[in-house]
């Protein structure tokens, strides 16, 4: 989740075209991996619309690392 001290080197970009709502979040990582010409880190927050600018979706990496997954 999103710290208010996080925003200070977050990069933030919001598509210039809308998309299907039933895009997943891997769907919607394509999307913003070829927009940006690399893969999306920790720093770059996306902001998708659908076409009735009715709803948003915002896809945030905060990776696999840390220890978020226990086996």
């Amino acid at each position: 989740m999103l710290g208010l001290t996080d925003f200070d080197n977050l990069n933030i970009f919001i598509s210039t075209q809308p998309i299907p709502m039933f895009k997943s979040f891997y769907g919607l990582a394509v999307l913003a991996q070829e927009a940006i010409g690399r893969c999306p880190n920790e720093e770059d927050l996306f902001i998708f619309y659908n076409k009735p600018h009715t709803r948003i979706k915002l896809l945030y990496w905060n990776g696999f690392e840390g220890n978020k997954f226990h086996f």
